[in-house]
């Protein structure tokens, strides 16, 4: 969502993937907004517009001085953590600072002003060979009002060695991350996966180092008596082939004798 401070403007965000947001500078407009995932026209009362896109960098949102004072402040508030979180995500992203542009949501995940978005880098990564694809450079913003990231900002502040906060404060980028568009996979996605399984450990006092249970030794099959049957009479039936087969050989020799000494006989008469 965008929120601004003015009464004199709104915006108007699309969760299609064709188009991400409108916003317009301007104190007083209209618009016509398609719920299609394609649209043609905006129209306003406007001479001339101003966009931009919430999901960049450097979005303006038209605050007075006193407001742009108030976020100053609380950069300075923050300065710690934002160089502690910087630290825990790593090369990921690009930077962190204070956002003045959520309402509830504890972070989000932006796209440099003239870089390639969420939707251009899952696109690149999805077409083939597609792996050393466009990458977005990512900025987090934090929004210093909200609940979590203030709790968490003050415990960094007594333990920023503690493995478990490093774990929940990655998972709020990976939670960010796939709201904003991006996708959690490769060594991310293993990452993950271990993160998540790391909290659950912690969530039900299951020790870390703890191993599944090992299965127990089974004992060996024993050989049914009707299969020793049913071998013997494998073999039996062998054997009686065999037998069969030297008595019909003996007999075709026996045969042959005869036949030959009937010839001679014969060959002796003539």
């Amino acid at each position: 969502a965008v929120v601004s401070t003015q009464s004199t403007w709104e915006a108007v965000v699309s969760t299609q993937s064709t188009w991400e947001a409108v916003v317009s500078t301007q104190s007083t407009w209209e618009a016509v907004v398609s719920t299609q995932s394609t649209w043609k026209a905006v129209v306003s009362t406007q001479s001339t517009w101003e966009f931009q896109s919430v999901t960049k960098d450097g979005l303006d949102l038209g605050e007075t001085k006193a407001e742009k004072q108030f976020w100053e402040d609380k950069k300075e508030d923050f300065e710690d953590f934002i160089s502690w979180y910087k630290e825990v995500l790593g090369s990921q992203v690009n930077k962190v600072q204070v956002s003045s542009r959520l309402s509830e949501t504890a972070l989000t995940i932006v796209t440099s002003k003239f870089g390639v978005s969420a939707n251009m880098e899952r696109l690149s990564k999805g077409q083939a060979f597609g792996s050393g694809g466009q990458t977005a450079t990512k900025i987090v913003e934090i929004n210093p009002l909200n609940p979590v990231i203030k709790a968490l900002a003050a415990k960094t502040k007594d333990t920023p060695n503690d493995p478990q906060l490093k774990d929940l404060a990655a998972l709020l980028y990976d939670s960010a991350l796939v709201q904003s568009g991006f996708a959690i996979d490769g060594d991310n996605g293993a990452a993950f996966g271990e993160r998540v399984g790391r909290l659950v450990r912690d969530g039900l006092e299951v020790e870390q180092g703890a191993k599944s249970e090992e299965l127990p030794e089974f004992p060996e099959d024993e050989e049914d008596e009707d299969e020793d049957e049913d071998e013997d009479d494998e073999d039996e039936d062998e054997e009686d082939e065999e037998e069969e087969e030297e008595e019909d050989e003996d007999e075709a020799e026996a045969a042959g004798e005869d036949g030959d000494e009937g010839e001679e006989e014969d060959k002796e008469e003539l």
